[in-house]
């Protein structure tokens, strides 16, 4: 156990002295977590949860990360979603995306939620950025998509860093 959070001292002590890049950095990965395909591979979660901890440490503004985190992943489920806008009259149904479970379980969340579908699957992991490129491929309306994606990262955003702060307030490092 010692070990552990000797490792978890050593890696907030790091990542204090990025400074202000740490924000930035934050946009990045909760950018990278939205877009389709890219967001299966990063967990922009355990990263906002890191911040959080950092910004218990006094290191970082709870507002400032919020809204760099907001920020990179409405931009990010903004681009998969025109993506699939843009693919939607070419896109195969038969292609391994179209095969995988993620697929199918995002395709299920905006038939079952309609543009809620967007919050909802903001929540769940590797299927966030898969909901919103499947919104841009069944031609949900822009505004509607907006209004939920927008709604969906302040609040996922918000969630994260504000558990990661809590949390941080009972690390004994």
């Amino acid at each position: 156990m010692e070990a552990i959070a000797s490792l978890l001292t050593e890696i907030l002590h790091t990542l204090e002295h990025i400074g202000v890049w740490a924000y930035w950095i934050i946009f990045v990965i909760a950018f990278l977590d939205s877009l389709v395909v890219v967001g299966t591979f990063t967990s922009g979660t355990v990263f906002l949860l890191f911040a959080g901890v950092l910004v218990s440490r006094g290191v970082y503004d709870l507002a400032d990360m919020s809204l760099f985190a907001a920020a990179g992943a409405i931009l990010g489920s903004v681009t998969s979603y025109c993506i699939g806008r843009f693919v939607a009259n070419s896109f195969n149904t038969e292609s391994k995306l179209s095969q995988s479970k993620r697929f199918a379980h995002g395709s299920e969340l905006l038939e079952t939620y309609g543009g809620a579908g967007v919050l909802f699957g903001r929540f769940l992991g590797p299927a966030s950025s898969v909901v919103s490129f499947i919104a841009g491929l069944s031609k949900l309306p822009t505004r509607t998509f907006l209004l939920w994606s927008v709604f969906g990262g302040l609040v996922w955003a918000v969630s994260y860093v504000f558990i990661g702060t809590f949390f941080g307030h009972l690390l004994p490092l």
